[in-house]
């Protein structure tokens, strides 16, 4: 029995779907292609493969029950060897997920002024380095082609007990209305820590797109950062 998934897979690409991405509270049920008849010659039609190991896989039809009632209905077969064999998207996903890390970009911060020091009274700017969106990555899995996207969240720590959330990650001198910028009133040292976020989707082939409950994180990424005063310059 399976509860609350969008769709069911075998390991050779096949899917029964729920008609969507999602189908919240719903179950699904599998039972052997004529088991229930007692029909031998039946059964054995219904052989559909084998196993790596030589043990025979059979089709298995599929039934769902959505909330609210109106009965377990056949929406579609899969070929397995045991009903246990049938992946749901999230067997999908954590063939996925330990590349997860790898596939967002990487941080690497920048400061304005660029030397690692801030002048009090004026706006220093902060970018993580990073686009606000990843790059669609595609992961081969279970004869699928698993696509993963994913949008970014930037955590600043200015300075102590100033903490901040970004869904940009950072700004420039050039930008017309920049919002990752801070002005320091004093001097002194200051470690800026950087933490991203990355929430993500990914599809299955053309299934989904579903969501990713765990958002891959990066950091915290400590920056030095020196303020000092503006100093006067002397000219002849």
């Amino acid at each position: 029995m399976f509860v609350g998934q969008a769709a069911l897979f075998n390991q050779d690409g096949q899917v029964v779907d729920s008609g969507g991405s999602s189908c919240p509270g719903c179950e699904w049920r599998l039972e052997k292609t004529c088991e229930l008849g007692g029909n031998v010659l039946c059964h054995e039609l219904m052989r559909c493969g084998d196993n790596d190991d030589g043990s025979p896989r059979w089709v298995h039809d599929v039934f769902l029950l959505r909330p609210g009632g109106g009965g377990w209905n056949q929406v579609g077969t899969l070929c397995l060897g045991d009903p246990d064999d049938a992946l749901t998207p999230d067997d999908v996903w954590n063939q996925v997920q330990t590349r997860w890390r790898t596939l967002v970009p990487a941080q690497a911060p920048k400061l304005q002024p660029p030397d690692g020091q801030a002048v009090t009274e004026l706006p220093t700017f902060f970018h993580s380095g990073q686009p606000r969106l990843m790059p669609a990555a595609t992961v081969p899995v279970f004869n699928f082609e698993v696509t993963v996207t994913a949008r970014g969240e930037w955590e600043w720590t200015f300075e102590p007990g100033l903490t901040r959330e970004f869904n940009i990650p950072g700004n420039t001198y050039t930008d017309p209305n920049p919002q990752v910028v801070h002005t320091y009133e004093t001097t002194g040292p200051r470690t800026i820590t950087l933490t991203t976020r990355w929430w993500g989707s990914f599809t299955i082939g053309d299934r989904g797109p579903y969501d990713i409950e765990t958002p891959a994180t990066q950091g915290p990424y400590d920056i030095a950062l020196d303020v000092v005063e503006l100093s006067p310059v002397l000219r002849r």
